[in-house]
């Protein structure tokens, strides 16, 4: 297991001597050394470097197969995003959970498309009456975000009909709401549902 970190440097050090990396990998390595059926880790990714949580990753994806699952605490739904399934706690209580993409979608954290273009009402007029369109909002500068139904197949649907339209669209843009602010504004909305 060490050795797949890039870490079997470490054998026959103390401890105590070790990088914080190090010591979070021999943990790591210690923790699933008698292949246990549950192997629970708490935040195992917080003090490694980029390619030591690559190869962590591959390691747990690899180590859970039918009667062995690995359960993992994050700080980040990034950090989560090789897992099979996610749940996010708040207050003690499940708050959401599925796959990655599901929870994605559930929490708001999903593409959308950013427009400008020269007639702006109308290009919010014909997306109100697209059935691809979830909903759209209107920025100060004219720009107009676009979400869609199902992003990937939507997409060029509703590009070749707003080009076709000869509304001007002069900039398309694809982004993608950030995990962390997705998630604190879902947090937030079941909150307030209580």
């Amino acid at each position: 297991i060490l050795k797949r970190l890039g870490k079997e440097g470490v054998m026959g050090r103390r401890i105590g001597k070790l990088s914080a990396e190090e010591g979070q990998a021999v943990a790591v390595a210690l923790s699933m050394l008698h292949d246990p059926d549950l192997l629970l880790l708490s935040n195992p990714l917080r003090l490694l470097g980029p390619l030591v949580r690559l190869e962590l990753a591959s390691l747990l994806r690899e180590y859970v197969t039918p009667g062995r699952a690995a359960v993992l605490t994050v700080d980040s739904l990034e950090e989560a995003g090789f897992a099979d399934r996610l749940v996010v706690f708040r207050d003690g209580r499940i708050a959401a959970a599925g796959p990655l993409d599901e929870l994605s979608k559930a929490i708001g954290a999903e593409n959308y498309l950013v427009i400008q273009a020269i007639d702006t009402q109308r290009t919010v007029d014909y997306l109100g009456k697209m059935p691809q369109v979830k909903r759209f909002s209107v920025a100060r500068d004219g720009s107009v975000k676009v979400w869609l139904k199902e992003f990937e197949s939507d997409l060029p649907v509703v590009l070749d009909l707003l080009l076709s339209l000869g509304l001007g669209v002069k900039l398309v843009d694809v982004r993608r709401v950030d995990y962390h602010v997705a998630l604190l504004n879902y947090l937030r909305r079941e909150a307030g549902d209580r």
